[in-house]
Formats: C-alpha cells, sequence, structure tokens
C-alpha cells in the first residue's frame, strides 16, 4: 500500500486520529492511536529493545504497530493502527 504524509496539529499521548480517505468515490476509515512509552516502566529489563518487544507483544491485539518513534532518553513514541475486525 502507498504510503502518504499528512501534516497533524499537535496531539496529546495517548490520543486516537481518524483518517478518512475517499478512493474512486467509496470512503474508508482509518484509525491511529499514538502512545508515549516511558522507559521508567522496564525496571525489570535492562535491555530498552527487549521492554520494548514485551510492550508490543502484550498490547491490545486489535490494534497493530506501524511506526516506532525517535526514543529519547525518558521515552519513546510508537504508532498503532487499529486491525479491521
Amino acid at each position: 500500500m502507498p504510503n502518504v504524509s499528512v501534516q497533524l496539529p499537535m496531539i496529546e499521548a495517548d490520543q486516537s486520529i481518524e483518517v478518512t480517505v475517499t478512493i474512486n468515490g467509496q470512503q474508508k476509515r482509518f484509525n491511529y492511536r499514538i502512545e508515549i512509552f516511558p522507559w521508567s516502566e522496564c525496571r525489570e529489563v535492562v535491555n530498552k529493545a527487549d521492554c520494548l518487544r514485551r510492550v508490543i507483544e502484550n498490547y491490545d491485539q486489535h490494534w497493530q504497530l506501524i511506526q516506532i518513534g525517535e526514543a529519547t532518553e525518558n521515552d519513546v513514541t510508537l504508532m498503532f493502527k487499529q486491525v479491521a475486525n
């Protein structure tokens, strides 16, 4: 599927984004969720990659990870797309 970049206004963490697209006259709706994951929740895991893997594996199965943002010393931003039922 082709990618299209759309500038969004600044949103807070843990908010959902709904995008409606018209393709050949048919409307399709896509839902996205942005989560800011604090590294402080990785206390029992030494490796941040292992901790992030656990977060993703245990995330709501109705949402698919589509992008991992740039990690900072304090957190990392994750973007999920809602999977069709």
